[in-house]
């Protein structure tokens, strides 16, 4: 995880006023059905500014203050994602999301093996964040993923490593100085309501370049993830 800590650490220092981060990574599946399979390797980039969100959104299991959670939520985000240098799966997905929660106990064992970390990640409560997005035109129904594609990058940490308050104090960018326990990736699609492939794996390389911007629509990302599940149940229940 030195290589992790070591990337997140530099984007916060690295980080200046009104400046964007881009962030490329890669890494290889540990499981996948479909067209996915283990050992293949993933690689991807995504450029955002964490204190500019558009969207701002709280929630705690009673929906009052002190908050557990929160989404930041980012516009005219273009995403492309590639497997083994193949075509993009993904291009031009128009929003992202950063979901952010305090002590989440949604990694449980029955959710780590449905998501293919088995073994990978352990159950316990966790500080939590993602990043997810979808593919154009992805459709969800009560059960998940109807049509369409959707990816989330996830990284854990010790569940004392920060709080909401003082995240929001330092305008979010303290996310990239943290030390994860974990940081991976997962990606599925579905055709009517019928899964097509599933994949979820680790990252192993991580690096931060300031940038003046966010590149305008049209620009190429490459982006990966983890547990989507996981972030798309937290967007869901918003």
């Amino acid at each position: 995880m030195k290589k992790l800590s070591g990337a997140l650490a530099m984007l916060l220092i690295s980080s200046g006023v009104n400046a964007a981060q881009l962030v490329t990574f890669d890494g290889a599946f540990i499981s996948g059905t479909g067209s996915i399979a283990a050992n293949q390797l993933f690689s991807g980039e995504f450029t955002i500014d964490i204190t500019a969100p558009e969207s701002v959104n709280y929630d705690s299991p009673s929906h009052n203050p002190p908050y557990t959670r929160i989404e930041l939520g980012y516009w005219n985000t273009p995403i492309s994602v590639a497997i083994n240098g193949g075509q993009p799966i993904v291009d031009n997905s128009d929003s992202l999301y950063v979901n952010i929660e305090d002590n989440s106990e949604l990694v449980t064992q029955p959710t780590i093996d449905l998501h293919g970390f088995t073994g990978a990640i352990q159950p316990d409560t966790y500080d939590f964040v993602s990043v997810s997005f979808d593919g154009p035109n992805a459709q969800f129904n009560q059960t998940g993923l109807y049509n369409g594609t959707a990816f989330s990058l996830i990284a854990l940490f010790n569940k004392d490593t920060f709080t909401l308050s003082s995240l929001q104090s330092q305008g979010y960018q303290g996310l990239f100085n943290l030390n994860p326990i974990f940081l991976g990736f997962e990606t599925k699609k579905a055709t009517n309501g019928v899964l097509d492939f599933q994949g979820a794996g680790t990252i192993d390389n991580f690096k931060v370049t300031e940038v003046a911007s966010v590149p305008l629509p049209g620009a190429a990302w490459l982006f990966g993830s983890a547990l989507a599940g996981l972030a798309l149940r937290l967007r869901k229940q918003a």
